[in-house]
């Protein structure tokens, strides 16, 4: 853990001549989490770079690193998300946001998710699920979220007269 944006990025002064050429840093469209990296030190030993936060640490590692090591419990699935949340997410079109969330069997025999309350860290504590919404678009923007690829209903998910039901990407934690 620790990259970040600028000239003073901890791992890549730690790596120094070690590290020289072998690693390849990039900004995902990923909150919180989007500086990543990965690459090998010398004899071969892989490495992958870790935000320096610690709740872009902990969604890199699930996101990134997890599936290395636990391929068939990494697996996003969608489902369905409960509940209002705290709203769409606001950002540039494409970007994800990665939130804690706790799943539940509703009356209906349905398994759904819903967004936990809080900020940092704190919430994921609470948190059996990790959840990916794709940006509504900046305030005023055209793009309400419900196109791309994470966020939106998908088709068929028995949307109704009231708040339409929308279906997300959900890693199990």
């Amino acid at each position: 853990g620790g990259i970040g944006h600028g000239a003073y990025d901890v791992v890549k002064l730690l790596l120094g001549e070690r590290g020289a050429g072998t690693s390849r840093f990039a900004h995902l469209a990923l909150r919180p989490g989007g500086p990543q990296g990965h690459g090998t030190l010398p004899g071969g030993v892989p490495v992958v770079h870790l935000p320096g936060t610690p709740v872009g640490a902990l969604v890199g590692y699930h996101l990134f690193v997890r599936p290395l090591l636990d391929r068939d419990g990494a697996t996003p699935r969608r489902m369905l998300l409960g509940g209002e949340g705290d709203g769409p997410r606001r950002g540039p079109a494409g970007t994800v946001h990665a939130m804690p969330g706790r799943r539940e069997v509703v009356a209906d025999g349905r398994e759904v998710v819903r967004l936990v309350p809080g900020r940092r860290l704190a919430p994921y504590g609470r948190a059996d699920a990790m959840v990916l919404l794709e940006s509504a678009g900046p305030v005023g923007g055209a793009d309400d979220g419900g196109a791309g690829p994470v966020g939106g209903a998908a088709p068929g998910s028995g949307e109704s007269a009231g708040a339409p039901e929308r279906s997300v990407l959900v890693l199990a934690l």
